[in-house]
Protein backbone atom coordinates (compact mmCIF):
# COMPACT_ATOMS: atom_id res chain seq x y z
CA UNK A 1 0.00 0.00 0.00
CA UNK A 2 1.44 3.34 -0.33
CA UNK A 3 1.48 6.01 1.98
CA UNK A 4 -0.78 9.06 1.47
CA UNK A 5 2.06 11.29 1.28
CA UNK A 6 3.21 9.72 -1.68
CA UNK A 7 0.65 9.37 -3.33
CA UNK A 8 0.29 13.29 -3.51
CA UNK A 9 3.84 13.47 -4.29
CA UNK A 10 3.06 11.06 -7.44
CA UNK A 11 -0.04 13.30 -7.97
CA UNK A 12 1.60 16.11 -8.11
CA UNK A 13 4.28 14.94 -10.44
CA UNK A 14 1.94 13.28 -13.16
CA UNK A 15 0.34 16.56 -13.22
CA UNK A 16 3.78 18.17 -13.96
CA UNK A 17 4.39 16.10 -16.52
CA UNK A 18 0.82 15.96 -17.80
CA UNK A 19 0.79 19.77 -18.03
CA UNK A 20 4.17 19.96 -19.74
CA UNK A 21 2.79 17.82 -22.86
CA UNK A 22 -0.31 20.00 -22.79
CA UNK A 23 1.55 23.07 -24.10
CA UNK A 24 2.85 21.25 -26.51
CA UNK A 25 -0.69 19.75 -28.36
CA UNK A 26 -1.52 22.17 -31.28
CA UNK A 27 -4.87 22.13 -32.60
CA UNK A 28 -4.50 21.27 -36.65
CA UNK A 29 -5.60 23.18 -38.73
CA UNK A 30 -8.35 22.54 -40.94
CA UNK A 31 -8.28 21.38 -44.91
CA UNK A 32 -10.67 22.33 -47.69
CA UNK A 33 -12.89 18.97 -48.81
CA UNK A 34 -11.62 19.98 -52.31
CA UNK A 35 -7.57 18.34 -51.86
CA UNK A 36 -9.16 14.84 -51.17
CA UNK A 37 -11.76 14.76 -54.11
CA UNK A 38 -8.72 15.55 -56.59
CA UNK A 39 -6.71 12.77 -54.68
CA UNK A 40 -9.96 10.53 -55.49
CA UNK A 41 -9.24 10.85 -59.04
CA UNK A 42 -5.80 10.16 -59.24
CA UNK A 43 -6.98 7.39 -57.49
CA UNK A 44 -9.52 6.45 -60.20
CA UNK A 45 -7.29 7.01 -63.11
CA UNK A 46 -4.85 4.51 -61.05
CA UNK A 47 -7.72 1.94 -60.99
CA UNK A 48 -8.21 2.62 -64.60
CA UNK A 49 -4.50 1.85 -65.80
CA UNK A 50 -4.72 -0.98 -63.50
CA UNK A 51 -7.87 -2.34 -65.30
CA UNK A 52 -6.40 -1.52 -69.12
CA UNK A 53 -3.04 -3.45 -68.09
CA UNK A 54 -5.51 -6.40 -66.19
CA UNK A 55 -7.05 -7.08 -69.55
CA UNK A 56 -4.18 -6.06 -71.94
CA UNK A 57 -2.42 -8.86 -69.95
CA UNK A 58 -5.30 -11.02 -70.07
CA UNK A 59 -6.09 -10.80 -73.54
CA UNK A 60 -2.12 -12.01 -74.11
CA UNK A 61 -2.22 -14.88 -72.12
CA UNK A 62 -5.64 -15.66 -73.52
CA UNK A 63 -4.36 -15.65 -77.20
CA UNK A 64 -1.16 -17.46 -76.13
CA UNK A 65 -3.11 -20.54 -75.19
CA UNK A 66 -4.95 -20.89 -78.65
Amino acid sequence: MVGPKDHQRFQASYATILKAHMTAIKKRERKDKKKPAKADKREGSSKRLKRFWLVLFSLVFLSQMD
